[in-house]
């Protein structure tokens, strides 16, 4: 009797500890997609993990749900990111307080701005020096000032738009140049393991006169918006995004910009000389066929300028200001090219990416110079750009908003924000992500990029 005793309670240890093993196994599996920056996969990991393991050891547990949460933020789920987050609070209170910043972030960009106010308020009670929990429990007690001026405005989607993430648009010879990572010529085309969504090239839309809005067409696409505009007139603000699925393709083509621009990797925004002979562009580290990574094995972002040629581009030369450890982006020229505004993840900063500015004088390069806290914040100011009378325009999810990135506006004084910052509001903004906004100095015309999809979790 002994003996089978023995047999069966080493038959059920083995048992336990081969689940154990499978257990382990899966949350390993599902943390090198994570430390690979693979969030769909991440994704499927942790959920795998967490439906099969319900009685996971809680550390492991609490792991699994922080990164899962993390990785559905990524992806721009905010409606699971907001399931995640949920669950993880409440089962784990004591969770680092970055988590009720996230959950709060993701409650306002699915409009649940009373549960947001209160986890915005968690927040400031654990991070006082952080003014965003503060600023935001603040203003989600009164949502009026962002719906003030709905009225001015028009928001139509653009024809342009195709299945896949199209955004910020560029003028560029009475058309728009703009990021897409559709693939207009059928072939396959390489994925970026983050969301497994093909690499983004830069397209041409020729003809911005041919770009007709339609409403309620494209759910995450190229748009514009009409209405009045700051002197009263009638104008027009387009929205760029990305249609979905179950949507027609477009009704206006659009081009590949550059065969010499467009590599294998993600290329734009971009910004032209007024005389279009050179462009400023945002591409992954790699230049004349060759990748190099940061010191943490990461290929970064970098700016690169290059000549027209012909009828194409080339002498594709990097900023002197980009650092392998660190990425530059979102390019915007002044209007006479005397100074480039951009966006920064470098060191000193004041968030998650600020925005910067060098001077362009013979051919050289200034010093970066930081555009100082009116602007930037603990969040990610991004996507710059100055209209022709020399006002700012940028995307922020630090300033107080509707959700996500938010459309904010600046009248600069010898590089400072003299006036604050300002929201654009609604119909502009959206409890969703808003970036990308080129318009005339009157702001009655115009382009932006918005995912205000319905389900579509894109940037577009």
């Amino acid at each position: 009797m002994k003996t089978v005793v023995k047999m069966a309670l080493g038959f059920a240890l083995t048992l336990l500890t081969l689940n154990l093993f499978a257990q382990s196994a899966r949350l390993r599996s599902a943390n090198r997609a994570f430390d690979d920056y693979s969030y769909a996969d991440a994704v499927r990991g942790y959920e795998e993990f967490i439906r099969n393991d319900k009685k996971a050891d809680p550390v492991e547990r609490k792991e699994a749900l922080e990164k899962l949460a993390y990785s559905y933020r990524r992806l721009q789920d905010t409606r699971n990111a907001e399931r995640i987050y949920a669950e993880l609070v409440e089962k784990f209170p004591d969770a680092d307080s970055r988590n009720y910043l996230y959950y709060a972030q993701a409650l306002a960009s699915n409009s649940k701005y009373r549960e947001s106010q209160r986890m915005y308020s968690k927040y400031a009670e654990a991070q006082s020096a952080d003014l965003r929990g503060r600023k935001f429990t603040v203003t989600y007690m009164d949502m009026n000032r962002f719906y003030k001026d709905s009225a001015m405005y028009r928001v139509e989607y653009l024809p342009v738009n195709s299945r896949q993430a199209d955004f910020s648009p560029m003028y560029y010879k009475g058309g728009l140049v703009f990021v897409s990572a559709r693939a207009e010529s059928g072939v396959i085309k390489r994925v970026f393991n983050w969301n497994q969504t093909p690499f983004l090239d830069l397209y041409f839309a020729p003809d911005t006169s041919a770009l007709k809005g339609v409403r309620e067409v494209y759910r995450n696409s190229t748009a514009s918006l009409s209405g009045a505009a700051k002197d009263g007139n009638s104008g027009t603000l387009s929205e760029a995004a990305s249609a979905s699925e179950d949507l027609p393709l477009p009704t206006t083509k659009a081009e590949k910009f550059s065969r010499t621009l467009n590599t294998k990797y993600h290329e734009g925004p971009a910004s032209f000389f007024k005389d279009y002979t050179k462009v400023v562009f945002t591409r992954n580290n790699y230049n004349s066929g060759k990748t190099k990574k940061s010191s943490d094995g990461v290929n970064k972002l970098k700016l690169y300028i290059a000549d027209q040629k012909n009828k194409d581009w080339g002498n594709v030369k990097e900023l002197p200001f980009n650092n392998n450890d660190f990425s530059c982006g979102h390019p915007a020229l002044s209007p006479d090219d005397t100074k480039l505004y951009f966006v920064s993840d470098m060191p000193g900063g004041y968030g998650g990416t600020d925005i910067y500015v060098v001077e362009y004088n013979g051919g050289q390069w200034s010093t970066p110079v930081n555009l100082g806290k009116e602007v930037n914040t603990e969040g990610n100011e991004m996507f710059p750009f100055i209209d022709s009378g020399g006002n700012l325009y940028f995307a922020s999810d630090g300033h107080e908003g509707l959700g996500g990135l938010d459309i904010f506006y600046a009248e600069l004084k010898d590089g400072i924000a003299y006036k604050g910052v300002q929201n654009l509001g609604a119909p502009i903004n959206s409890e969703k992500d808003d970036f990308g906004l080129i318009t005339d100095k009157d702001r009655g015309t115009g382009y932006f990029s918005s995912n205000r999809a319905k389900g579509v979790s894109d940037d577009n």
